[in-house]
């Protein structure tokens, strides 16, 4: 019992997104307390043990009393939702708690798109350090990891695991974050006022229809369509040999006699 007290004083760590869905989708489908004990025997105690519950409790999806556990109204909430709800759901939850709600206001109004958990660590250590309930060295920084998970659940930037040569960090996304950090929408980006002058493209001149006579009480329209690009060159040969061929031309010319 003594264990559960220091857990429950120590900031979260070493909780991933798949342990929240684990532990939520299990206890969506329960009604009221259900004993940790029966939990462990559906999940794989990886995912339950008091660690991953403690950092549910410290989100505020999650309710314990001694042994026993349930959902929050917002833990029920992230269990049935879909990646968007939950987003919604873990951006209130970080709103809720005043370091994490310091911590992404810090990293908005001093324009850090890219942090890393050393960053994280250091800023938490400098300025924070009476909500560390003592964490320092790997236990902080894997707090910080943590909440740089929670981040990326949230959509307020995109975590990346640490790689050859690249240390944990977090990408934010600058819309989202200013969104959150100040409440203001993103400015709806207006329409090009020039659209509403634009001509319409010229259309392809037309020949004017002529009336050929071909014999005594019969008449045949001409109608000859022309390209937009046609060079002027093209068009006078074409009306030259219009009047050649057809309206200078004699009846036993066109009938071919």
């Amino acid at each position: 019992m003594q264990w559960y007290v220091v857990m429950a004083a120590s900031l979260p760590m070493k909780t991933t997104e798949t342990d929240l869905e684990k532990i939520s989708n299990y206890l969506k489908s329960q009604v009221g307390w259900v004993e940790l004990a029966k939990m462990r025997k559906a999940i794989p105690a990886k995912h339950t043990n008091n660690m991953k519950i403690e950092a549910m409790r410290h989100l505020g999806l999650l309710e314990r009393d001694g042994e026993n556990v349930k959902l929050t109204p917002d833990g029920r909430e992230y269990a049935g939702g879909d990646a968007t709800k939950r987003a919604e759901i873990m951006r209130k939850r970080l709103r809720a708690d005043p370091l994490y709600l310091a911590t992404l206001e810090w990293l908005h109004f001093n324009d850090k798109n890219t942090v890393t958990k050393t960053d994280l660590a250091n800023y938490w250590h400098d300025n924070h350090a009476s909500d560390l309930n003592g964490a320092k060295g790997d236990a902080l920084t894997d707090s910080t990891v943590f909440f740089m998970r929670m981040v990326g659940i949230s959509e307020l930037g995109r975590f990346v695991p640490a790689g050859v040569g690249r240390e944990t960090h977090l990408v934010m996304d600058e819309t989202m974050l200013r969104e959150f950090a100040t409440g203001e929408s993103p400015p709806v980006q207006d329409e090009d006022p020039r659209e509403d002058h634009l001509e319409p493209p010229p259309s392809a001149p037309r020949a004017t229809p002529s009336a050929v006579s071909v014999g005594t009480g019969l008449n045949v329209n001409v109608e000859i369509h022309i390209a937009a690009d046609a060079k002027a060159a093209t068009i006078e040969e074409i009306f030259k040999n219009m009047r050649k061929y057809l309206l200078d031309a004699s009846p036993s010319t066109v009938d071919g006699g």
